[in-house]
């Protein structure tokens, strides 16, 4: 977090630009279309519970579109004391674990 803080590329004013482009881009995902995919892809869909920008919430939303679009295997994993960047949290080993526990499941489907 310190390097963070201290970076300075990190904590900028975002332009209008950007908002634009942003909520541009958030109306394109949440279309209907945008969860189409190919019924036998397995999904494996993170966040940190305390992700400002996800969540839990979010994840079962996410989750949930996706499923109602068809898709059938779709997974969760919220990590419990994590922010925005799982897998550079401290317990990233954990959240690598986790996903490649998952992707080994994938692949020998």
């Amino acid at each position: 977090m310190d390097r963070y803080l201290s970076d300075p590329l990190c904590g900028f004013t975002p332009s209008n630009a950007f908002f634009s482009h942003l909520l541009h881009g958030l109306h394109a995902v949440n279309q209907p279309d945008a969860f189409n995919l190919d019924p036998a892809v397995g999904l494996y869909i993170a966040s940190g519970a305390v992700d400002p920008v996800g969540g839990a919430k979010a994840v079962g939303l996410v989750s949930h579109a996706y499923q109602e679009s068809g898709v059938r295997d779709v997974e969760t994993h919220v990590c419990p004391n994590d922010r925005h960047e799982i897998f550079n949290e401290t317990d990233k080993d954990v959240v690598w674990q986790d996903f490649a526990r998952w992707l080994n499941r994938i692949c020998e489907a």
